[in-house]
């Protein structure tokens, strides 16, 4: 998520945004790489709610130990 969109995820995307996104991505020409940030977003708030459901953990990588390498 953080890599792809950064950690700024609109809760209130809707069905149609991310099919819009999904299909962008989709028929984009090049190989699939999920990049579009409405689609993302919704993923994310899908794995939350199921993660809620389960009373598991989401861990979310942000890639801040890569920005410190020497």
């Amino acid at each position: 998520v953080a890599y792809r969109s950064g950690l700024e995820i609109d809760p209130c995307v809707s069905k149609k945004d991310d099919v819009e996104g999904l299909n962008d991505d989709l028929n984009s020409g090049k190989p699939v790489r999920l990049t579009n940030k409405s689609f993302i977003g919704y993923i994310l708030i899908c794995s939350l709610d199921i993660a809620l459901c389960f009373e598991l953990p989401l861990q979310i990588r942000t890639g801040y130990r890569k920005a410190f390498k020497s």
